[in-house]
């Protein structure tokens, strides 16, 4: 239990800054509508424009639908994280995954100009996309760095500890998939030639992207015993998941069915969803549980 005293201002000051708040309502904005058009609206994403207003464009013709469908379910995963964000309460419910944010910025960013000959260059979509990965890159960083000291490095009053051994598994998890980013980032052709759908040099760098957010988050979340800590996390990676699923089931004819990998991401996202939503449950049990009992 909480006293008065030395430990009471650093509870209070678990909290996200007012313009880390309303920069995340503004990114929540984009995020929706990133999320809808590609996941919802995969053809449309998918054409070559210039026309400024043209319905339906995006940044850049993203093909084939899976790869609309994949890059919709994380936007509309990151969509529910900075909702957590603006509306959620604390700061160290959400801080793991900043770091993770930066890197994902920074090679969208590096991605843009890799590949700019590719991109809808007359589209308004182009413009917001531009102007996001532009500035994101330097203003993640520092809105970090300004909320950092808020994490009070303890647990809430009511919370839970992820064991160990599980938070071990994880690590490695995000380690993994670090390495993967790595590869299909610095080598888009070995990641071409053994994806289960067809990829191209900025596709395959744009979900390496998306691979080191959650890997990078799932690394630096290895280390911290707290469930609060967890659970945006973990509940981001179900939502993701589960749109994932959806979409290949969605877009399976372009899938190698030959392919050992299209199976083990079907397996994968399965395994994820069944992962993610009982170690919430069991979490959230053994937070009830606890509050219970009262303090010992």
């Amino acid at each position: 239990m909480t006293t008065a005293g030395a430990e009471s201002p650093r509870v209070r000051a678990d909290l996200v800054r007012p313009e880390l708040r309303w920069i995340g309502i503004f990114i929540l904005v984009v995020l929706i509508t990133a999320a809808v058009l590609l996941y919802l609206f995969p053809v449309e994403a998918g054409r070559k424009t210039d026309s400024f207003l043209q319905p339906g464009g995006f940044a850049w013709p993203v093909k084939p639908e899976m790869t609309a469908m994949f890059m919709g379910s994380c936007y509309g995963a990151g969509a529910y994280f900075f909702y957590r964000v603006s509306f959620g309460g604390s700061w160290h419910a959400v801080a793991a995954y900043f770091p993770g944010i930066a890197v994902f910025a920074w090679l969208m960013g590096a991605s843009t100009f890799l590949q700019w000959d590719k991109f809808n260059h007359g589209h308004v979509a182009f413009f917001a996309w531009l102007s996001l990965y532009v500035t994101t890159p330097l203003l993640v960083p520092l809105l970090y760095l300004r909320n950092r000291a808020a994490d009070p490095g303890s647990p809430n009053l009511a919370d839970a500890v992820i064991p160990r051994p599980l938070r071990a598994l994880i690590g490695i998890g995000g380690a993994t998939l670090l390495v993967i980013a790595l590869v299909m980032y610095v080598a888009p052709s070995a990641a071409i030639d053994v994806a289960p759908w067809k990829l191209t040099p900025l596709t395959s760098r744009v979900i390496a992207a998306f691979l080191s957010a959650s890997g990078t988050a799932a690394l630096l979340l290895s280390r911290d015993p707290r469930w609060s800590a967890w659970q945006v996390f973990v509940r981001s990676a179900v939502f993701a998941s589960a749109l994932l699923l959806i979409a290949a089931l969605r877009a399976w004819a372009e899938f190698d069915s030959s392919n050992a990998l299209a199976y083990g991401f079907l397996t994968a996202t399965g395994a994820l969803i069944v992962g993610g939503v009982t170690l919430d449950r069991a979490m959230q049990a053994r937070v009830r549980a606890d509050a219970l009992q009262g303090p010992s």
